[in-house]
């Protein structure tokens, strides 16, 4: 969960998906990425070329029994009926045993899309713990939503069904093109102009096309974007009556949306009509020259039908060929949105690893600290400050002066330009991310619960604390009656924003911390959505929490800043006083300036 509340810059050149990407080259790496299943799609590849070499039999046996019953014709003798029967019957062994075959080979095809688009979920979540906090910032929820979602299921359904079949109709073609011109090249020719010809319109369209399925998926990724925001900020919507505004915002990306799917389709649904009428072609030049070549004697009937066989066996192929290449277009831009995610810059962990121990004092040091969220442009400035172990911090100042950017680079969210912050002398720098943040209890301004229970939401990673424990840290956050009141008490669901007032959910942040129990304590405006009551019991609950524990306290109401140990001001980047409450007023500085304005109401 973020804190970051300074200014955004673009999102990367990664992000934008503008320029323009190599399909061959990205379904290359598709097939690298499968890893060791890319056995099982050499499995099905091997299948595939075996009902290919039983497909091109067939013909063969085929001109033999038309050839036994010419013979017989001609010769006006009685049809050798068992030799006919013998050719019978190894067809029907060879279209039995391509039908198994074929079988087996679907099914395993499910098999291993299953287990690519389950791995490739998996990794896009490991992605996202290991991004920096500024790039998802940068991201829209809706489009890493589509990502996960639409593309990878593109993938799944049919991505490598598509690959497959894609290598496999390119075999068929080249072995029954060669088988034909062993025959008969005169009519393997006739046969092959239609079929060439029908490449080439191909590969035409598939090049204009590409750009459209590519829009298509970011239109996808923005659109859910919207839905997304729209629902979540429904209540700033409607009170704004920006309604039109987000229909506007809406239909424009679903006409583009239409557009790019609409003109996709088209182009795809031409492919097979395309393949279809050259397959046609090549009937009619095949029975056109092989006609004259049986008036010519050169040729014979079984010769001919094991022709227009072959011209069917092709048509297969081409069709095939015309709607995988269609679909690999499709499997490619979605393949191109999810490898520019898993490439995206991560976060610079650092070579060394230093332990933080299990139990530790809690004296924090920024030592010459200095920051930008955009380069070149400053937000702290060669920062200096000691927290001694248990000490208990507020941090005041106006607006964007770098409150929140302290506890941001606290919580390892980013690190510094210069300078280094420690912990009991430890280089934050040097430990995890992961468990930098392990030693902190963090309260947010803005509320985050997650769909579940209200028990869930309070352990949250930390599925052993018992009931009692968790009912009283309710009732010393003035949570307690209203758990008892629901009938499900601990159990009861949370299924929406709005089951809770925004006061009880900044309770329920409060008492999450509590029970999280870490050594160090960041709490920012942790008290701004509750009433005064309220606030009172839960300061009584924080100061509890906070005795013992290094704690940092930004926040403006007086009840907080007083209490606390040590207050620093901090304006524009830098630290510009220094001390406790009634030192800061008796100097008559910044801070008697900041008091004056803004708490003199809390006398």
């Amino acid at each position: 969960m973020s804190v970051v509340t300074e200014p955004q810059i673009p999102g990367p050149s990664w992000q934008r998906g503008s320029k323009a990407k190599n399909l061959t080259g990205t379904i290359i790496r598709l097939i690298r990425y499968m890893g060791k299943y890319r056995y099982l799609v050499a499995l099905t590849v091997i299948i595939g070329l075996v009902v290919t070499a039983l497909s091109v039999l067939g013909p063969q046996y085929l001109g033999q029994m038309t050839d036994i019953v010419a013979d017989s014709i001609e010769s006006h003798t009685q049809v050798d009926l068992d030799a006919v029967f013998s050719v019978a019957i190894i067809l029907v062994a060879l279209y039995g045993t391509q039908m198994i075959l074929e079988a087996t080979r679907t099914r395993i095809e499910w098999v291993y899309e299953e287990i690519v688009g389950s791995n490739m979920r998996k990794d896009l979540s490991k992605k996202v713990s290991r991004l920096p906090v500024s790039t998802l910032d940068r991201m829209q929820t809706g489009d890493i939503m589509s990502r996960f979602v639409n593309d990878t299921d593109t993938i799944r359904r049919n991505g490598i069904e598509n690959i497959t079949r894609t290598i496999e109709s390119i075999i068929k073609l080249i072995v029954c093109i060669a088988v034909m011109f062993l025959i008969d090249w005169r009519m393997a020719l006739c046969a092959l102009v239609p079929t060439v010809a029908g490449f080439v319109i191909m590969r035409i369209i598939i090049k204009f096309t590409q750009k459209y399925y590519r829009a298509q998926s970011r239109n996808l990724g923005q659109m859910n974007s919207v839905v997304e925001e729209t629902y979540r900020g429904l209540d700033v919507v409607n009170m704004y009556n920006a309604l039109d505004n987000i229909k506007a915002k809406f239909g424009k990306i679903n006409d583009e949306l239409f557009t790019t799917s609409f003109r996709s389709r088209m182009a795809a649904g031409i492919m097979p009509e395309i393949a279809g009428f050259m397959n046609n072609l090549g009937y009619v030049f095949v029975c056109i020259v092989g006609s004259v070549l049986i008036l010519e004697g050169s040729a014979t009937f079984g010769t001919l039908v094991a022709f227009i066989a072959y011209v069917r066996i092709i048509n297969r192929p081409m069709m095939g060929l015309s709607n995988s290449l269609s679909g690999l277009q499709e499997t490619g831009a979605a393949a191109e949105r999810i490898f520019e995610f898993l490439d995206a810059p991560e976060m610079d962990e650092g070579e060394s690893r230093e332990n933080l121990p299990d139990s530790i004092r809690g004296e924090i040091v920024f030592d010459d600290v200095s920051f930008s969220y955009i380069p070149g442009i400053e937000v702290l400035h060669h920062l200096d400050l000691h927290v001694a172990p248990g000490q208990r911090i507020a941090i005041v100042g106006p607006t964007g002066a770098g409150k929140t950017t302290m506890s941001n680079l606290l919580l390892r969210y980013y690190d510094p330009d210069s300078g280094r912050i420690t912990i009991d002398g430890v280089d934050t720098t040097s430990v995890l991310r992961s468990e930098v943040r392990k030693k902190f209890s963090v309260v947010l301004q803005d509320t985050w619960l997650f769909k579940g229970t209200l028990r869930q939401n309070l352990v949250f990673g930390n599925d052993d604390v018992p009931d009692e424990r968790l009912m009283e840290v309710c009732d010393a956050v003035g949570l307690g009656h209203f758990v008892r009141s629901l009938p499900q008490g601990l159990d009861t669901e949370i299924v929406g924003p709005h089951t809770l007032s925004s006061g009880q959910r900044q309770q329920i942040t409060i008492a999450r911390a509590i029970v999280k129990d870490a050594p160090l304590l960041i709490m920012d405006e942790a008290t701004s959505s509750v009433d005064t009551r309220t606030e009172h019991a839960i300061q009584d609950a924080m100061d509890r929490l906070m005795k013992g524990r290094t704690s940092f306290v930004i926040a403006h109401r007086l009840s907080t800043i007083k209490s606390a140990d040590h207050i620093i001001v901090i304006r524009k980047g830098e630290i510009i006083e220094r001390g406790t409450h009634e030192e800061l007023l008796a100097k008559g500085g910044f801070y008697r300036s900041l008091y004056e304005s803004q708490f003199e109401f809390c006398e």
